[in-house]
């Protein structure tokens, strides 16, 4: 494993409508490589009892509030594993609709919201917790990122698209307190005023809803900040590139030992015993037993190497996921950006809407053909990885170590620290 600055912090969010299958699109055709954090909202009730969303490439952060089956979740952030873990930590929060993560290194505050179109609750919440942000690190400022669905609508980003509807009945707009956190926390609009991000079927129109707003000592830091629609949501994507070094970490192929070639093997091992043999009778002394050693060792990895193939992990989240699919997505988007424009024809929204129900059919015939596939061609070694999908869903955090404590009472928080206090727990010195 080896660690390297990506060029720029790459993060993308969106309104997932609580539909599975876009979801499941956004998942199945982000390629990893390419992103750091994705942030999704109005995820489907279904994200915490199955697991046809989670991937290896991903850890999910969930809102430190437990749902209820009348308030479910409704904010998710996911950060590429190629992050080292102990580079950031989720911060708690009293909402079901806000995850927080701050990265120390970065002195970033990532803050993925979904605010509710009938209430301020959440944002008066959080205009009380961002008050409190500047104990995060009292001898520098804290940059701030707020970004998500807000079900606001304001000419401050709206611009002309604000419509004038949707006034509360003390005929003070719904987007006041939102406008005064902004103030209150000089935070500063990231999306270019105006941009279509929803697209409301009831009224024909595009209005602008998600947005993304950063600290003004983090507003030369925005590379980049547009939208992409993609998936099938009516919502589009939010897309921000920020100036700051990330390390991240790059892992090596895997070796596929079940598929190595013995006969290959034992050729190359043969080969290179010839070329450079190891007198056994002559080791008499330390030095030749630690140079023989060394020898074979070379033999031994040089062989492996050159008869195990290694893995070509898949560049997406799932392998099941088809050209054919792409193809359908990008039909689906050439149909669906034809029937938004103001002149569409009836004709037009139909082969968008008949493109989209096309487009979801085979993300699940898919899905259903691959397990059916895969369980056929399972063997005695595979068969206990399928009960473990089939049972019940596994927790999707396991895999990071959250802190340990310290003998001394403190925590260990990075990865050194943590490796240390497992060391001396499970390894204590002798007596």
């Amino acid at each position: 494993m080896t660690t390297s600055n990506a060029v720029s912090l790459r993060m993308k969010s969106l309104n997932c409508r609580k539909e599975e299958e876009v979801l499941t699109s956004l998942m199945n055709s982000t390629i990893p490589d390419d992103w750091d954090i994705i942030h999704v909202h109005e995820v489907p009730y279904s994200i915490t009892t199955k697991t046809f969303w989670s991937s290896t490439h991903w850890i999910p952060f969930f809102p430190t509030l437990t749902p209820t089956k009348d308030n479910p979740i409704r904010s998710l952030i996911l950060v590429n594993s190629n992050i080292p873990s102990d580079s950031f930590v989720q911060l708690p929060f009293t909402s079901r609709d806000v995850v927080n993560l701050h990265f120390a290194s970065l002195k970033l505050l990532i803050i993925g919201i979904y605010n509710d179109g009938t209430h301020n609750n959440t944002i008066s919440s959080l205009n009380t917790y961002l008050s409190t942000i500047h104990l995060l690190s009292p001898s520098s400022p804290v940059h701030t990122l707020l970004l998500g669905d807000f079900n606001r609508h304001h000419a401050l980003w709206s611009g002309d698209r604000c419509p004038r509807r949707r006034r509360d009945p003390t005929n003070k707009t719904m987007a006041e307190p939102l406008v005064e956190l902004l103030a209150a926390n000089d935070l500063q609009l990231a999306l270019p005023p105006g941009t279509p991000t929803y697209w409301s079927a009831r009224w024909k129109s595009w209005t602008t809803i998600d947005l993304a707003f950063v600290s003004g000592s983090l507003e030369d830091a925005v590379v980049r900040c547009h939208t992409a629609h993609e998936h099938g949501s009516d919502h589009h994507a939010l897309v921000l590139h920020l100036d700051l070094k990330l390390i991240r970490n790059s892992f090596s192929p895997r070796p596929l030992f079940r598929e190595t070639d013995w006969e290959k093997f034992h050729e190359v091992l043969g080969s290179r015993m010839t070329a450079r043999p190891v007198a056994l009778e002559k080791l008499d002394s330390p030095q030749l037993i630690d140079d023989a050693v060394t020898t074979l060792t070379e033999h031994f990895q040089e062989a492996l190497k050159q008869a195990t193939p290694v893995s070509k992990p898949s560049p997406y989240a799932r392998r099941w996921w088809t050209k054919a699919l792409s193809e359908l997505r990008k039909r689906f988007h050439k149909a669906e950006r034809r029937a938004r424009r103001r002149n569409a024809s009836e004709e037009c929204r139909e082969e968008a809407s008949r493109c989209k129900r096309e487009y979801f059919n085979a993300i699940r015939c898919q899905k259903r053909r691959h397990w059916r596939e895969w369980l056929e061609a399972a063997n005695e070694r595979s068969v206990w990885l399928a009960y473990k999908y089939a049972a019940a869903p596994s927790n999707p955090t396991a895999s990071r170590i959250p802190p340990l404590k310290k003998p001394d009472g403190g925590q260990a928080t990075t990865s050194a620290e943590k490796c240390s206090v497992l060391l001396d727990t499970f390894f204590p010195l002798p007596p």
